[in-house]
């Protein structure tokens, strides 16, 4: 639980500071006063000053903001404002926070396969984990335990053991493993159980980490943002064209789920994961919905073909209203998370 909850505020924090960092080196960039960069909200942990602008820790983790001159009333007329800028510097602003996700998961991936090496599962009959609480460690299973035989069947490599016990027809029945640990056979009783339909006693396989060189790194690192950039936006037409199940969509439970999931295969599947959370709040924030960085292009958009922005009320409203549904969304989605846990326990 520790290591999730510690995964879950890592993985949020980091994609979040580079979100808001983006947006801070913009408003900066093109004249905007920034009056504080906050990471997370509510009481003050730890502050300091610098170059004008206040940079904060705040109690509550998960979550950020830039606060920018033009956001109070009376201060539309100050030279820093952002809504004294140009159309195109406030959509710098406004894109760049996304544009750094990206960035953020390209440089993650190179991370994984130059400095920590891409995971390889080996195929051999050794157990490289024993899942917690889980039917394999509460028999005494060991990691560097050799698989020799499952129901007095030989199997030679992690292909064949994955295909004996997932062929137990009788999940209520134990399995019968022999093992061989430091030179000793011993044998063991595991009763398995079904997880997502499938029979498992909850063990993983060795894995090893293969790195690449620093060039061959950079451009996998870039070609794998592309290509999951891409796939997400395909997945994302079908949904529109074709609808979406409730079941497909995760809510913030269920990538606390997942977090910690990765969290337990490793930091290169951490990392790993991290990037594609990345490229997913990019592609979000790019939507266009209202209170998301989408929306205020889409307003700049129409602002400069009109030749005068929204009226402040208007756009006020826009952002209230879209908050509220995405909120509401956010609450369905946890709704569908907890009962998903709570029938996968069942």
């Amino acid at each position: 639980m520790l290591i999730t909850i510690l995964a879950v505020v890592f993985v949020f924090g980091l994609l979040i500071m580079v979100h808001e960092a983006g947006h801070l080196v913009a408003a900066k960039r093109v004249g905007i006063t920034v009056y504080e960069f906050s990471m997370g909200f509510g009481p003050k942990l730890f502050s300091f000053n610098r170059n004008n602008t206040l940079y904060s820790l705040r109690l509550f983790p998960l979550g950020g903001y830039v606060r920018m001159a033009g956001g109070e009333e009376g201060e539309e007329n100050l030279e820093g404002a952002y809504q004294n800028k140009t159309t195109g510097e406030r959509a710098q602003v406004a894109a760049a926070g996304p544009l750094m996700n990206l960035v953020l998961a390209a440089v993650l991936f190179i991370l994984v396969f130059s400095v920590i090496g891409i995971p390889t599962i080996t195929n051999s009959n050794l157990i490289g984990e024993t899942l917690p609480d889980w039917p394999a460690a509460k028999a005494g299973l060991m990691p560097g335990d050799r698989i020799l035989s499952i129901d007095h069947q030989a199997v030679a490599n992690w292909e064949e053991l994955v295909s004996v016990i997932q062929t137990h027809q009788a999940v209520s029945d134990p399995i019968t493993l022999e093992v061989e640990r430091e030179g000793q056979y011993l044998q063991f009783q595991i009763t398995p159980e079904i997880n997502q339909q499938r029979v498992m006693i909850g063990i993983r396989p060795q894995i090893n980490y293969e790195r690449v060189g620093l060039l061959t790194g950079i451009k996998l690192g870039f070609t794998q943002t592309v290509q999951l950039t891409w796939a997400m936006l395909q997945g994302l037409g079908q949904m529109v064209t074709e609808g979406v199940e409730p079941g497909d969509l995760a809510g913030p439970v269920g990538i606390y789920q997942m977090i910690g999931e990765a969290a337990q295969g490793g930091i290169a599947y951490l990392l790993y994961f991290a990037g594609i959370l990345s490229i997913n709040l990019a592609i979000l924030n790019l939507l266009p919905i209202p209170a998301l960085d989408g929306s205020k292009l889409v307003f700049l958009f129409f602002e400069k073909v009109r030749g005068r922005g929204v009226e402040p009320e208007k756009e006020g409203l826009i952002n209230l209203i879209g908050f509220a549904l995405l909120m509401a969304l956010v609450l369905i989605l946890t709704y569908q998370d907890v009962m998903r846990i709570f029938t996968q326990k069942g």
